[in-house]
C-alpha cells in the first residue's frame, strides 16, 4: 500500500510540477493578444462566460489550445488573424471558451488525479486518453449547438477544426492540463 500511495502521490506531484513549468513557459514565450479584445468580449458573452479569458499569442505556433484549471488560457499561434477567416477565428475562440464554461479542465484535473490512484494500470492512461477525445467531441457538439446548427455552420467549423490542426504545433496537448 506504502508503495501504491506513494507512486500515486509521485506521479501527481510530477504531473502538476510539469503543468506549473508549462504555464510559467507560456507566460514568458507568449504575448497578449490585445487586438482581438472586442471578438473575445463578443465570443465570451456567447458562450456565456462571466468574465473575459485570458487570450495570448505563442510564438511556437501552440494552439488554438486552453489550459490551466484556476485562471485558464487560451492560446493562439500567432499568426491566427493571417492564417484564419473572421468566422473560423470566431469558432476557434468559441470552442475553447466552451472547454473554459463547461468546466473541461476540472474534469481533466479529476482524471489527473483518478490517473494517480491508478499509475500502475496501463488501461486508466488509455481510457484518459480517450477520455480527452470524449472532452473534443462533446466541446465541438457545444459549440454546434451554441451556433445556428445549419448544415453550412457545421461545415464552416469543420474547416475552422482542419485550420487549427494545419497551422498549429500541439506541443501544448502533451500537458496534464491542456486541450486542443
Amino acid at each position: 500500500v506504502g508503495t501504491w500511495l506513494g507512486g500515486a502521490v509521485l506521479w501527481f506531484i510530477y504531473q502538476m510540477l510539469s503543468q506549473s513549468a508549462y504555464m510559467n513557459a507560456l507566460r514568458e514565450r507568449t504575448e497578449v493578444a490585445d487586438n482581438l479584445s472586442t471578438l473575445i468580449d463578443v465570443v465570451a458573452c456567447r458562450s456565456g462566460l462571466k468574465s473575459k479569458p485570458e487570450v495570448r499569442f505563442a510564438a511556437d505556433n501552440s494552439g488554438p489550445m486552453v489550459t490551466g484549471v484556476a485562471r485558464p488560457v487560451i492560446v493562439l499561434p500567432t499568426g491566427f488573424a493571417d492564417n484564419f477567416t473572421p468566422r473560423q477565428q470566431m469558432f476557434a475562440l468559441l470552442h475553447e471558451c466552451t472547454h473554459i464554461r463547461r468546466k473541461d479542465m476540472w474534469a481533466a484535473l479529476a482524471v489527473l488525479a483518478f490517473r494517480a490512484l491508478n499509475w500502475p494500470n496501463p488501461l486508466i492512461h488509455y481510457a484518459a486518453y480517450k477520455f480527452r477525445a470524449d472532452q473534443e467531441a462533446a466541446c465541438d457538439a457545444a459549440v454546434l449547438k451554441l451556433t445556428d446548427g445549419n448544415p453550412d455552420t457545421a461545415h464552416s467549423y469543420a474547416e475552422t477544426l482542419i485550420q487549427a490542426a494545419k497551422y498549429s504545433n500541439s506541443q501544448g496537448a502533451m500537458q496534464p492540463l491542456g486541450l486542443t
